[in-house]
């Protein structure tokens, strides 16, 4: 796979309401980078400038945990989801809109191909195409919108499963 396509593009719900044409333009300006199995694509904690479109392969989302107790603390990760290629999805989106840390640790199950998109590329694209960036940063404030309705979901699971546990004691 030298260059990704327009039509691969098109699966992804990022670029799904670009036009051909729009959908063709990004497709130069797409990056394609493999990462060995085991490899680490994103690091938890670090500041990225850059997203990432899973193009093949398997990757493991994980999240650092620390737990305390009287012996002190105990750092863990906890695997948080799975993602397959099928799944035509893309991370690191965060990174579009400031410097902050990256929020999870991103790692290779299999030999993966991602493909990239940095922060600076996307800007100009939008400096020179408002359309085209609306619709991308339109795609991305829905996937974040997602994203954030199933986290308070998970929350108010935890909340309310700690809070039976505290009343059984």
């Amino acid at each position: 796979m030298e260059k990704v396509s327009e039509e691969r593009l098109q699966s992804y719900s990022l670029f799904s309401s670009l036009s051909k044409a729009q959908r063709e333009r990004i497709a130069q300006l797409v990056v394609l980078r493999k990462t060995a199995s085991g490899q680490v694509i994103v690091t938890e904690g670090e500041v990225g400038s850059e997203m990432f479109l899973l193009l093949s392969g398997e990757l493991v989302i994980t999240k650092r945990l620390t737990l305390y107790s009287s012996e002190g603390e105990d750092k863990r990760e906890k695997s948080l989801i799975k993602l397959k290629d099928k799944d035509n999805v893309f991370f690191g989106e965060m990174s579009l809109f400031d410097d902050a840390e990256r929020s999870a640790t991103v790692t290779a199950v299999s030999d993966v191909i991602c493909g990239i998109l940095t922060r600076d590329q996307i800007h100009a694209l939008c400096d020179n195409d408002p359309e085209v960036g609306y619709k991308i940063y339109y795609n991305i404030g829905r996937t974040l919108a997602a994203n954030l309705r199933k986290a308070n979901r998970d929350i108010l699971k935890l909340t309310t499963a700690f809070c039976l546990a505290l009343d059984r004691t």
